[in-house]
């Protein structure tokens, strides 16, 4: 499969795999191949609307009027989802006793 690199605006830059037919996967460029997070959204242009399945971070379906509107809101659900591991796996203080 062919990794085409779309720029957003801003980071995270989401990595479009081609499928056909008006079909997309957007991957999380900075997680690896084997990380089962790497796919964040599956996309597919029809009839001047994009659609977004949402895998990771979000459920069920958006409808965007571009794509470039689709890769900033999947961009900034990969931001958000990034910021929501740091916190999770940030040390955490205890008090001495």
């Amino acid at each position: 499969m062919e990794m085409t690199r779309v720029i957003t605006g801003g980071d995270p830059r989401p990595d479009l795999v081609w499928v056909g037919n008006g079909g997309w996967v957007a991957c999380d460029s900075l997680a690896g191949h084997s990380d089962p997070h790497r796919v964040v959204a599956y996309l597919e242009c029809k009839d001047q609307i994009v659609y977004v399945l949402w895998v990771h971070g979000r459920a069920g379906v958006d409808e965007y009027p571009s794509l470039r509107e689709a890769l900033a809101a999947i961009a900034e659900g990969m931001r958000v989802r990034r910021e929501g591991r740091a916190v999770e796996t940030a040390p955490v203080a205890v008090a001495a006793a």
